[in-house]
């Protein structure tokens, strides 16, 4: 059926049309079509065909093969048609596992040739999503019978493409910028481009070649069988398929005249019958198969019983071409059908070739890196699967990991499970450190990055008995769940800013104290001088006989004038540097102002937002009951403490989601906490449960003494109403806190419940 030589020849008038495609824009592609009955063939021949959204197999809700795109090449009037009619009917049932079946099942309507093994074909289908669901998700089985009748073979002949190609194919073609592998994976992430693929980093690079497919598909079509084909499927037990695996001569087809199979009574007797108790298959040993003519010795209540199990089985029948949905097509015969595919005829068959043949050699990488992207965009895989699902379906399939301790701590994650994000936090408690200036402070929080596909733990190591420590970890099924873990932490020690500051206004008080002195002596100086030299100057006034009394009193004046002068210079050079002084510290205190104000903050990367966090506050002088805990706010990018004082220390600590994540604005984090407490006490995220929304979805609570002899850590029960936190010693007063993932319900303050 599958005509391999043709589209070999097809290939080889793609290198001829090649070489002429420089003139092709001045030649006419305005022909009229003097065949009307090409027209259903043309419709597809030409066609570009997109290999990750197209679903040749039929499908009752698809009006149309979803692959296929936009023309390529006007094939109205260069068809040739063959007429050989040829029908096909399954002998036995093929088997539905897995999605690797539905993919090879599918593949078999499809001739292509050069497709890298990484492109996974029809993923992004919605029947291939609705497939993956049911078989990788939900582990459904499926068996299926197929027919398939062909009536007419069509190819397009390439001789005569140049002056029927589609001018705007070759100009987009031609403005397909070069890719290259290593700067759109550092540029333009998957996680960015679904977040905004108009961003400049995506907009000038792949997102030309991501449109190009959307519009022009990643093949095109040069020949097609068309006719008529079904698909009847039926969910049934794994231990049923395998029955039928091993018995399937006892479950033959070929002979049902019903075009649904499983309308035949006797087949589906067979189908659904249990195994015996003796672990025998249930079939009777005298019948070779279901469609025998067997009488059914079963009694009338057995019968009633098994038809309406029967009929609560989840069958299907989805048919492509011919008579296909009338009222009795439950009722519809094979040979029916078969009489009617040939006033409506489909193409049941495709033979595809690259698009990259039509493109010069240095934009056929190109084309290569942009469908490996595009197929990591938009394939369904369990990566894919969850990314599009709610973030409270994503979480709910991990596990949250607790623990507390003196010194070490060391989380790890259940058989099965790889760590994805978390945090071990601190404290030490000797009163050296409470009472110090160094540099760690009291408070530390340590991130749980996820390493690697085999990481599945969350260590810190310190054999200080008077380090106390609590740790939180979610681990996941599938290491590509990866939430970006992002932390901060600021101390009161740890400005270099501030201890400058310190250090700079002690040396300009010293050297103001130095100036004063150093100004006094010289003043005090420049007084005995003076004073020397007037005594000398009249006693040598006495002595010289006859010098006139008016040079006496001109000496002295000029004396004065300059012993004012100096005492002017001396007073501004005082004010001077004492304005630079008092600027110097104005400017100081500045700064420190401005160190204390300083913001801190947790930025997720882009095309991830906030989905849990929490920021820590403890002043200097105070003991751990003391912390100041608030939540993160969700669904934005980051989280901030907009003002740190010199006297306190703090901690932010989150983790970031992809975005296409479902529902994360809708969510908050709450905080319940109380001191003195004696008791165990529950938190919820309702005061009034009203349905499943009302649920924890994600949280933890701990609990210690003033002393911090005693304390816990427990993780929430994920989709539960209560949070249930226990302390050991009643009588012994506590500090109990809970940090809780609940539905936004603008930022309600809870309390506990005491039991």
């Amino acid at each position: 059926m599958i005509n391999h030589l043709m589209t070999k020849r097809l290939k080889i008038w793609v290198y001829i049309f090649l070489a002429y495609t420089t003139p092709l824009f001045a030649m006419s592609t305005d022909l009229k079509n003097d065949n009307p009955g090409n027209e259903t063939f043309s419709a597809y021949i030409g066609k570009g065909y997109n290999i990750l959204f197209g679903y040749p197999l039929p499908n009752n809700e698809l009006i149309e093969d979803p692959g296929f795109r936009k023309e390529i090449f006007d094939t109205r009037n260069s068809l040739d048609i063959i007429n050989n009619v040829a029908c096909q009917k399954d002998e036995y049932f093929s088997f539905v596992e897995d999605i690797n079946d539905v993919t090879e099942l599918a593949m078999d309507n499809i001739n292509v040739e050069e497709l890298n093994t990484n492109i996974i074909p029809f993923s992004a289908s919605m029947p291939y999503k609705s497939y993956f669901t049911d078989l990788e998700i939900k582990r459904k089985k499926y068996i299926v019978a197929q027919n398939t009748c062909v009536h007419t073979y069509v190819t397009h002949n390439l001789r005569d493409s140049a002056k029927n190609i589609n001018k705007d194919f070759l100009l987009v073609t031609d403005k397909l910028p070069i890719l290259s592998k290593e700067k759109i994976e550092k540029e333009c992430q998957k996680m960015l481009y679904l977040y905004n693929s108009n961003n400049e980093r995506c907009s000038k690079s792949i997102r030309p070649w991501v449109d190009f497919f959307q519009k022009y598909g990643t093949h095109l079509v040069v020949s097609a069988h068309f006719g008529g084909k079904t698909f009847n499927s039926l969910e049934i037990s794994l231990d049923k398929l395998e029955e039928i695996k091993i018995y399937s001569y006892k479950y033959a087809i070929r002979n049902v005249p019903y075009l649904n199979v499983f309308k035949a009574p006797l087949l589906l007797q067979e189908v659904v019958k249990r195994k015996g108790r003796g672990g025998g298959t249930g079939l009777s040993s005298g019948s070779s198969s279901g469609l025998s003519g067997a009488t059914n010795r079963q009694d009338g209540e057995t019968r009633r019983t098994r038809r309406n199990v029967i009929e609560g089985k989840n069958s299907s029948l989805d048919i492509k071409g011919g008579n296909q949905m009338d009222e009795e097509w439950k009722e519809l015969t094979y040979e029916v059908w078969k009489n009617s595919i040939y006033t409506n005829m489909r193409p049941v068959h495709l033979d595809l070739i690259s698009l990259s043949s039509f493109m010069r050699i240095e934009k056929k990488q190109s084309y290569d890196i942009g469908l490996a992207y595009y197929n990591n965009l938009y394939s369904m895989d369990k990566e894919n699967y969850y990314l599009s699902r709610d973030i409270t379906d994503v979480l709910s399939d991990g596990k949250q990991i607790t623990g507390s301790g003196k010194g070490s701590l060391i989380l790890s994650c259940p058989v099965g499970y790889v760590k994805s994000t978390g945090f071990i936090f601190t404290f030490d408690t000797s009163e050296k450190i409470k009472g110090s200036n160094g540099k760690e402070g009291r408070m530390n929080i340590y991130p749980c990055h996820n390493k690697g596909e085999y990481d599945i733990s969350c260590l810190y190591i310190n054999k200080n008995v008077h380090v106390i420590s609590f740790g939180w970890m979610y681990c996941v099924k599938h290491s590509f769940v990866k939430f970006e873990t992002i932390h901060a932490k600021r101390s009161y020690t740890s400005h270099g800013k501030n201890a400058h500051g310190k250090n700079a206004h002690g040396k300009n008080a010293h050297g103001k104290n130095a100036h004063g002195k150093n100004a006094h002596g010289k003043n005090a100086h420049g007084k005995n001088a003076h004073g020397k030299n007037a005594h000398g100057k009249n006693a040598h006034g006495k002595k010289a006989h006859g010098k006139k009394a008016q040079g006496k009193k001109a000496q002295g004046k000029k004396a004065l004038e300059k012993e004012t002068l100096e005492k002017e210079a001396l007073k501004k050079k005082a004010l001077e540097k004492e304005a630079i002084e008092k600027e110097a510290l104005k400017k100081k205190a500045l700064e420190k102002e401005a160190i204390e104000k300083e913001a801190l903050e947790i930025k997720c990367s882009d095309g991830y937002t906030l989905a849990f966090g929490f920021k820590i506050k403890l002043e200097k002088e105070k003991n751990l009951e003391n912390v100041k805990i608030k939540p993160c706010a969700l669904g934005d990018s980051k989280c901030i403490i907009s003002h740190t004082k010199n006297n306190s220390e703090y901690l932010l600590w989150g983790f970031c989601v992809p975005l296409s994540f479902h529902s994360i604005r809708s969510l908050q984090v709450t905080y319940i906490e109380e001191s003195h407490v004696t008791s165990d006490v529950q938190g919820s995220c309702s005061d009034q449960y009203k349905n499943k929304y009302d649920n924890i979805f994600l949280g933890f609570s701990f609990s210690f003494d003033k002393e911090l002899e005693n304390f816990e850590m427990f993780p929430c029960t994920m989709k539960s109403k209560h949070c249930v936190s226990k302390i050991g010693k009643k009588k012994i007063k506590n500090y109990i806190g809970m940090l809780l993932l609940c539905r936004n319900d603008g930022g309600v303050k809870r309390n506990f419940t005491h039991y």
